[in-house]
């Protein structure tokens, strides 16, 4: 299974919270948490998952890697950002 995981910041200022999104493949949603660290995407803050469907493509290059705001909408579209106080 792939796993997409959001990760941001409300402690930053607004235009800034947004950490990257991390995909990895792990059986189970605890496994999945342990393998952003262990492959040295999971940036901290919090974090907002879901299973992705296993009809939905992912290209390889976008698996296992911290990915950035022009990545996230190159692989997946355009990215809406949910700002928190500050």
């Amino acid at each position: 299974m792939l796993w997409y995981f959001s990760f941001a910041d409300g402690s930053r200022p607004k235009g800034s919270q947004f950490l990257g999104v991390a995909v990895v493949e792990a059986p189970d949603e605890v496994s999945a948490a342990r393998e952003t660290w262990r492959q040295g995407c999971n940036p901290g803050g919090g974090v907002v998952f879901v299973e992705i469907p296993e009809d939905f493509q992912i290209p390889p290059e976008a698996v296992n890697k911290l990915l950035s705001e022009a990545e996230v909408e190159k692989f997946f579209g355009p990215v809406e950002h949910v700002e928190g106080p500050g």
